[in-house]
């Protein structure tokens, strides 16, 4: 891929014996550019798969990106649930991102009164 890549932000999550990660990275090709992207690694840091959904059609951009905020999937599934901004959806400010253990995903819109301010907060063990 041609262009200028930085800030390759990205949030974590641990399931089992794998790493999940999604986030978004930019990168300037003449026009600026924002992807969402997920990948898995194993505890030694092999990278075990990739996907970045719109890399190649840049009709796509810019694409939503992470917000904040991670979880596991529910009832033991592999893989991470992260807030995304509301590039994925334009008409809303924010949306849930579901990625399964294979680096599918989907996304549900957050709807909340007008005005009140969606906020996440990092807690620390």
């Amino acid at each position: 891929m041609a262009g200028d890549y930085w800030n390759p932000g990205y949030i974590v999550w641990l399931s089992n014996e794998t790493i999940y990660a999604a986030g978004n990275v930019d990168w300037w090709d003449g026009y600026y550019r924002s992807n969402f992207f997920m990948a898995k690694f194993n505890l030694n840091g092999d990278t075990l798969k990739t996907n970045y959904p719109f890399i190649d059609d840049p009709m796509q951009f810019p694409l939503g990106g992470v917000e904040g905020g991670v979880m596991g999937r529910s009832n033991g599934e592999e893989g991470i649930i992260v807030v995304g901004d509301g590039g994925f959806q334009p008409s809303v400010e924010h949306v849930i991102v579901e990625v399964d253990s294979n680096l599918n995903y989907s996304f549900t819109p957050l709807s909340y009164p007008g005005n009140l301010s969606f906020q996440t907060q990092v807690l620390n063990d």
